[in-house]
């Protein structure tokens, strides 16, 4: 499912009709593909939404060539027992372009996103 989200939206970035330009529509492809990993991770490592929701970029989450991890120091987990999760391979090019494309379009938004 999240796999499916990504690429949906992924879709919506390369479509070069004029309404897939706006900037409404780009910010909703970029949540949706931001969502879509996210589901997907959280498959393949379970993880509690506090933890997911604190996960900053070189803090939890580590990149190194080719490779990602989410670690979670004992003092931020319910069990206070650290947690450390190799990022699941098959979603490293979608984290990775993520990183490059895709949170620079959120983080630089300023059009509003029906969340409907």
């Amino acid at each position: 499912m999240g796999l499916d989200l990504a690429q949906a939206a992924s879709a919506r970035f390369e479509d070069p009709r004029p309404e897939s330009s706006d900037a409404r529509a780009r910010v909703a492809a970029a949540r949706d593909y931001r969502d879509g990993p996210i589901i997907a991770t959280v498959s393949l490592c379970p993880l509690r939404v506090k933890n997911l929701l604190g996960v900053e970029i070189g803090g939890q989450l580590r990149m190194s060539a080719r490779r990602a991890t989410l670690t979670f120091a004992g003092t931020e987990t319910k069990t206070c027992k650290p947690i450390d999760h190799s990022w699941p391979p098959i979603l490293l090019p979608h984290l990775e372009r993520y990183l490059a494309e895709v949170r620079p379009i959120l983080l630089t938004s300023t059009a509003p996103v029906d969340p409907a």
